[in-house]
């Protein structure tokens, strides 16, 4: 398990029990496993969101993050008009992570703080989110639009964290109906516009959920998101800077307007690395290339302009992207990463370089998802009936042929991994839709149609609580359960699956006219068989993409409740819409699941997407998810300068008796002193040990103590730690090694710097474990803890210095007995305590 610079959570029980399920009562929680990769992910904050609803009542939600642990709770303050913190809940929230505050003057600012309650212990840090005096009434967040020509509109929204602050910021795709070209912007998550990159003519306009791809990922690991899309010539970006004439042709417009279906046939195409603050150009290289427009199946470049995109964790820690240009019998692939400021190429392939077993097919769909499908912790790249490896090779083929749409998730919850339910189109075999395991590509359930057509959509949701799973359907006849089996006639039509009110049923999103651009919510009443509105949104002044396709959902905000993007019908507005509606199940934030995470940015035919557990009616207790964020809740910024091993550090939570010591090793703690269980640390690479200079270094999030456990076998103390005390304690592991605790404290904001173990193979590397300094109390002289300065301390500290034992009954007998404060215990404290007691000095500690 190797994560760089980051929290992994692989015990951490991510779910309340209380309120998560009505009558569930206490749940264990499976812990992920640690024999995987720790993936890296963006560092979320709390996600706060207020919203107005009027009458004095304001709905607050927020984030519980995938690395908390599960016995965290809550306490809610509001301020109003600058005024002190109100607590706003009797006893810390443990059972939903959203509460509805009452009687609140809403003609003022208020101020909504949430503080973590850990083991009865409040936290000093806290976030804020302020609804503005007099906000209006609405159930949206809005983002003003930088002006561009009539009629461009947003097509694509992509999320990702561009500064770094825990909020997701947002990338808008803007179209024109003329065939003006694209426009890229970027906003802050509070509105701010960043920059805006113009496509140029030779990016394609004609099938938009195709041809101008980009993904939105922190793809160098240093804590913020840059942008990765498909350029030309002639595209410029967000400093100004123009891609000119790269083949020396003399042409930087290869687009012929006078064509109605595909204008860009031919001309350099590139990818781009973009500053995610900046709309700089960092990186590029060339695109799978084009040739010949007929090599794709076609002379008119549908076939050539079948492109998709999306993050993929080939490695397991770090993501990566990978493309396709293409159908399935010729597609070509290829996997990029992006390190040291340049884009090198992973790995590609060639569908037309595949021997195929008999009867089995490299189908395309209008999308792509990436997936771990077998539990390695690296992600594998389907396009709905086919699937590659995370090595670039083919895992298995189908016997599906083309398709529009394909949903990937733990379909049935009973059934061990995941479940594929994929739609067909003129299938010559009349298979209308098909249900397969996502693992290895065998057929559970097939769906036939009476005559060769086109099933243009389908869809996965638990929809009806008297089955457990998740129904199927698609614009063919009947409704299905989890393992294909119909259930009955009725159903809906398939739009998109949104979590949006308050129990585990999914409900749609849908277009409400014929065109599909009235974006609505509806719910399926499976008592009465049809579908009753929730939610009109379209009537605000709204509007979705042709055929209810929003620009963007997703959880980005609040609880684990899915938020919709939309635009105002004149095109000058973003509106975040998020949910006001109460829920008593406690979630952690789908975005730090890595299966969602991956899918909810992929555009192309949208689906709806899910997380890697079965998130529905019945369900389990989820997993904790083998995810890392860029700091723990002591430690921030940790940076290791041993490039060789710096895969092998990360930062973990709650330490226990089993933990294994080293990334690069397998040896367990068999020994913790019980006032360090629980505590955050620092996973070392063992390896280190022969690194000659400093280490790492990282920037207390709080006022910290810090604890190095040293080889005990090391007679030569390292220089950096001479400053530091020798606590008398010590961890040990299943290797004999014992490890001596060296602590010294730090102030919030300060760089600690984790120097060399020596250069030494001999001794393995130190750990680090760090606690919050919390000023305790204690008392100088005290040495005993008996809570009074007297002869048997006077005796305690003479049977410590004659090193009759190697420590002091005190907890804090570093301090208690430092009494000139010099940072050792040695005679002269001693002395000063003979003194006290003989009434020659009357305070303790002395000033030297």
């Amino acid at each position: 398990m190797k994560c760089f610079k980051k929290v992994c959570i692989t015990l951490a029980a991510l779910l309340i029990s209380t309120g998560f399920a009505a009558g569930m009562g206490t749940q264990s929680v499976k812990a992920a496993s640690t024999t995987i990769p720790c993936r890296q992910l963006e560092r979320l904050d709390r996600g706060i969101v207020a919203i107005n609803q009027g009458n004095g009542k304001v709905y607050v939600g927020w984030r519980l993050l995938g690395t908390e642990p599960g016995n965290i709770a809550f306490n809610l303050y509001r301020k109003t008009a600058g005024g002190s913190e109100v607590r706003l809940n009797s006893s810390p929230l443990t059972s939903s992570t959203n509460y509805v505050d009452n009687g609140v003057d809403t003609t003022k600012d208020n101020t909504y703080i949430v503080k973590t309650v850990l083991n009865g212990i409040e936290s000093s840090e806290s976030e804020q989110y302020t609804l503005t005096a007099n906000i209006p009434v609405r159930q949206y967040i809005p983002i003003k639009l930088k002006t561009l020509p009539t009629g461009y509109y947003t097509m694509h929204i992509n999320v990702g964290d561009l500064d770094g602050d825990g909020k997701y910021d947002y990338i808008v795709k803007r179209m024109n109906d003329n065939r003006s070209p694209v426009q890229v912007e970027a906003y802050k998550s509070d509105g701010t516009f960043l920059w805006r990159i113009d496509l140029g003519p030779n990016i394609e306009t004609y099938n938009t959920a195709m041809t101008s791809p980009l993904v939105v990922s922190d793809l160098n690991s240093d804590g913020k998101a840059e942008v990765l899309i498909k350029t030309g010539e002639s595209t410029r970006f967000g400093d100004g800077t123009l891609i000119g004439d790269t083949n020396n042709d003399g042409i930087t417009n290869y687009c012929n307007t006078s064509s109605t279906s595909y204008q860009v046939l031919s001309g350099p195409e590139f990818i781009s690395v973009v500053d995610g603050m900046t709309g700089k150009e960092l990186s590029r290289a060339n695109f799978i290339a084009r040739g010949k427009v007929t090599d794709w199946g076609d002379n008119y470049g549908n076939r050539a302009s079948f492109i998709f995109m999306t993050v993929a964790y080939l490695d397991g820690i770090h993501p990566s992207v990978v493309m396709s240009r293409g159908p399935g019998n010729v597609m070509k692939v290829e996997a990029w990463d992006f390190k040291d400021g340049k884009l090198s190429q992973r790995w590609k392939w060639d569908a037309r370089n595949q021997a195929l077993p008999s009867g089995k097919n490299f189908p395309d769909f209008h999308a792509i998802r990436a997936v771990d499908v077998d539990k390695d912790g690296k992600d594998e790249i389907s396009w709905g009936g086919s699937m590659l490896d995370d090595n670039g090779k083919l895992l298995y083929a189908t016997e599906l042929t083309h398709g529009d749409r394909f949903v990937i998730g733990d379909i049935d919850p009973d059934r061990d991994g995941l479940e594929c339910y994929a739609i067909q189109q003129n299938n010559p075999s009349l298979l209308g839709a098909a249900l397969y395991d996502a693992g290895n590509g065998t057929i559970i359930k097939k769906m036939y149609m009476s005559a060769v057509g086109d099933v243009g959509r389908g869809d996965c949701a638990d929809i009806d609580p008297n089955y457990k799973g998740m129904e199927c359907w698609s614009t063919l006849e009947n409704l299905y359960n989890c393992k294909g089996e119909v259930i009955g006639s009725e159903k809906s039509f398939p739009f998109l699956s949104i979590w949006w009110d308050g129990d585990l049923l999914r409900e749609f999103f849908i277009g409400a006219d014929s065109k599909g651009f009235n974006g609505a919510i509806n719910k399926w009443n499976y008592n009465t068989k049809t579908s009753n509105r929730l939610y009109s949104i379209y009537q605000e002044g709204v509007k979705s993409t042709y055929a209810g396709r929003p620009p963007f959902y997703g959880d980005i905000m609040g609880d684990w409740r899915e938020e919709v993007i939309l635009e105002t019908t004149d095109n000058t507005e973003l509106r975040i819409y998020t949910t006001t509606i109460p829920t008593n199940y406690r979630i952690y934030t789908l975005m730090h699941n890595p299966a969602y995470r991956n899918s909810v940015d992929v555009k192309g035919y949208l689906s709806s997407v899910y997380p890697d557990y079965y998130l529905g009616e019945g369900m389990s207790t989820p997993p904790a998810p083998n995810i890392s964020t860029g700091d723990g809740e002591l430690i921030k910024l940790l940076r290791v300068n041993d490039s060789n091993n710096a895969a092998d550090w990360y930062i973990q939570s709650n330490l226990q008796v089993g933990d294994t010591v080293y990334g690069d090793r397998t040896y367990k703690y068999t020994k913790i002193p019980q006032s360090f269980v629980g505590s955050e640390w620092i996973r070392t690479a063992c390896d280190s040990k022969s690194f000659l200079s400093e280490e790492a270094y990282f920037t207390a999030k709080s006022d910290i103590s810090v604890y190095i456990g040293l080889d005990s076998r090391m007679t030569a103390i390292p220089s950096w730690l001479s400053d530091w005390t020798k606590t008398g304690e010590s961890l040990s592991d299943d290797n004999t090694i014992i490890f001596n605790l060296y602590k010294k404290d730090f102030t919030s904001g300060s760089v600690v710097r984790l120097g060399t173990n020596g250069g030494s193979a001999t001794f393995v590397n130190y750990t680090v474990i760090v606690n919050p300094n919390t000023a305790p109390a204690f008392i100088y002289g005290d040495v005993n803890g008996d809570g009074i300065v007297d002869v048997l301390d006077y005796s305690t500290m003479r049977s410590y210095l004659l090193q009759l034992t190697n420590s002091m009954p005190a907890e804090y007998w570093q301090k208690s007995g430092d009494l000139n404060s010099d940072g050792v215990i040695d005679s002269m404290d001693y002395l000063y305590l003979k003194m006290y007691l003989l009434g020659t000095i009357n305070s303790l500690p002395v000033s030297t």
